[in-house]
């Protein structure tokens, strides 16, 4: 009987294919079980304009620290990224060390300055904008998403840091709003064109949302 055909006997061109149908986190299990040649075509930046990752439970922190590394690494082809963040099963300073680590990586994309999508949301610590969000003038949409209505949670902080998004064209807050602090000199970039604030409690939010939601058309963030 015939073998079957190897894998790597494939044209790269159908690789290439083969491995865009899996997820980010399919593809970085996968290949390098496989051969470095298929590691390489999975690191190729045509695969990894978009990413699409999430990140929860008791080991959450080294698999954030894994996936920080590797974008370290290829940020610069990064054009979108979908992070989902959970750490309240974390204890107190291995949440804090999350945040860190998520927002010194997320600053590090600035110097590339291809990212032009970022939705992140964020359960079980707080994550203050300012800790990433000024290095990165090259986004034109943001999206934060709270997630979650624990008493203990806060998760996103905007304050003033988003003005020097001077390329900022679509922002969205979403989530459970007594969580969601927004500082009361928050100012928003020039070039913003659509805000969105998603949730039915949009009047527990201070003044100045309420009145920066009715100046911006409500249109919803693209997916």
């Amino acid at each position: 009987m015939e073998s079957l055909p190897s894998l790597l006997a494939l044209p790269e061109g159908v690789l290439a294919h083969v491995l865009g149908s899996l997820s980010f986190e399919e593809r970085r299990r996968a290949t390098p079980l496989v051969c470095r040649h298929l590691q390489q075509l999975a690191d190729s930046p045509a695969l990894n304009a978009a990413v699409s990752v999430s990140f929860g439970g008791p080991l959450c922190l080294p698999r954030l620290r894994s996936f920080c590394q590797w974008l370290g690494r290829h940020c610069g082809s990064l054009q979108q990224l979908r992070l989902e963040l959970d750490v309240k099963d974390l204890e107190v300073r291995h949440r804090r060390q999350a945040s860190v680590t998520l927002g010194w990586a997320l600053a590090g994309c600035g110097f590339q300055g291809s990212l032009r999508q970022l939705q992140l949301t964020m359960r079980g610590h707080e994550f203050p904008c300012s800790a990433w969000a000024a290095r990165l003038p090259s986004l034109r949409a943001l999206a934060l998403n709270c997630g979650d209505d624990g008493a203990e949670f806060v998760a996103c902080v905007v304050e003033d840091s988003l003005q020097p998004l001077t390329q900022l064209q679509d922002l969205w807050l979403g989530g459970f709003y007594p969580c969601f602090a927004i500082d009361e000199e928050a100012a928003l970039p020039l070039s913003l064109t659509r805000l969105h604030i998603d949730g039915d409690e949009v009047d527990t939010l201070p003044l100045l949302a309420r009145q920066l939601s009715a100046t911006y058309p409500v249109l919803p963030f693209c997916s």
